[in-house]
């Protein structure tokens, strides 16, 4: 996984589109910060695990 998770989540024609309507600018500043969670709850991996499980009998 890269060190930042906004790689994956913006796309250059994203971030072209952030720029153009003005919050670019504020994301770019979260990026740089490293505000980005990259790992889910346990209570959200504990769900979808589950919901795995009921779909594979």
């Amino acid at each position: 996984m890269p060190k930042n998770p906004a790689d994956i989540l913006f796309s250059p024609a994203t971030r072209a589109i952030q720029e153009r309507y003005g919050s670019r600018d504020t994301i770019a500043r979260m990026e740089t910060r490293g505000h980005w969670k990259s790992r889910l709850p346990e209570d959200v991996i504990s769900f979808l695990d589950s919901t795995h499980k009921c779909n594979s009998i």
